[in-house]
């Protein structure tokens, strides 16, 4: 299995934004997304938020990345990705 990675910035006050965007756009293009498993998106109270969607294989984790990285981000984004990264899933529990 393989992961994609992401990091965000989420803009002072809009946290809420934030979880919205994740429940109307994010998570249902990554459920619905080819080879997925699981996904897990936290935040903390300084803003910085990481998101980790498992995917069954490196092709797939790969093809979302980039579809996610070609994406126009809209300009009243409540996050600004800070770096999205495909990694080897090594173990989970």
């Amino acid at each position: 299995m393989h992961a994609v990675v992401t990091h965000v910035t989420i803009q002072e006050g809009r946290a809420d934004d934030a979880v919205a965007l994740l429940d109307q756009v994010i998570i249902p293009a990554a459920e619905s997304a080819h080879g997925f498993v699981s996904g897990v998106w936290s935040h903390s109270l300084e803003g910085k938020g990481v998101g980790v969607i498992v995917f069954e294989t490196e092709d797939d984790a790969r093809k979302f990345a980039a579809e996610s990285q070609a994406a126009p981000v809209p300009d009243d984004s409540p996050v600004q990705i800070d770096a999205v990264g495909v990694n080897t899933v090594a173990r989970t529990a």
